[in-house]
Order: C-alpha cells, then structure tokens, then sequence
C-alpha cells in the first residue's frame, strides 16, 4: 500500500491536495474529494500533456449540465499519474472554465499508463 506513497503525496502537493485527504483504494490509485475552482482547472490542465484532443460536444454538454445544475458527483472522477500527468478528466476541467463553476469530484492519484489506456476506449 504504502510503495508509492511518497510519489503519491509529491503529486497532491504539485495539485494542491493535503495528504491528510488521500485514501488508498487499493491498485496502486490513492484518492481524495477535491472542490476544483475555476483557477484549479486552469492550473491542473498544465499537466494534460498525452490526452486525447479534447471533444468539444462534451465539454458543451458537461457545461450546460453545471450551468443547469444538473452536473452530479459521481463516482467518476480525475485521474493523474506518478509523474502529475493528467490521465482523465480534462474535458471536465475545461468545462468548469468555460462555467466559472467549482464542482466536488473524486481525483484520482497513481493511474498507469496501460490503466490510461482503457479509459473511455468506447466512446464515440
């Protein structure tokens, strides 16, 4: 459990989470309930470096959702790697920009590269 704590908590710290806040999950994924501002967005998008192109006619309906209240906290959430890269999430992150809207969400820490690969693979 505790193998990569040390990168996990270097990572909060870059993403300005407290390590009094993380949980581990089990599969090498800590995680923690994050309010993301507007500014956190912004910030947390600097480490989107090897995402797929962001999809516009998601990021418009995540948008109309939050604007409409409508935008729920689920068990989905963000997910970085050891190295801070943004793994999930970034069309979320561009929507609360675009909403000036600060959401709840789980963010996940330790996703791997092959774990990446998975997410949404079947999405249009």
């Amino acid at each position: 459990m505790t193998k990569n704590k040390t990168k996990v908590v270097a990572v909060a710290k870059k993403l300005g989470i407290e390590e009094n806040d993380l949980v581990y999950v089990g599969e090498g994924l800590w995680s923690a309930i994050v309010t993301i501002t507007p500014e956190i967005a912004a910030e947390w998008l600097k480490y989107n470096q090897n995402n797929r192109t962001a999809k516009e006619f998601s990021i418009q309906k995540i948008s109309e959702d939050m604007n409409s209240n409508n935008w729920q906290f689920t068990h989905q959430g963000l997910a970085f790697g050891l190295d801070c890269e943004l793994k999930d999430g970034q069309n979320r992150l561009y929507s609360i920009i675009n909403t000036k809207k600060a959401i709840k969400s789980l963010v996940f820490i330790g996703l791997s590269d092959a774990a990446k690969g998975v997410v949404d693979q079947n999405t249009a």
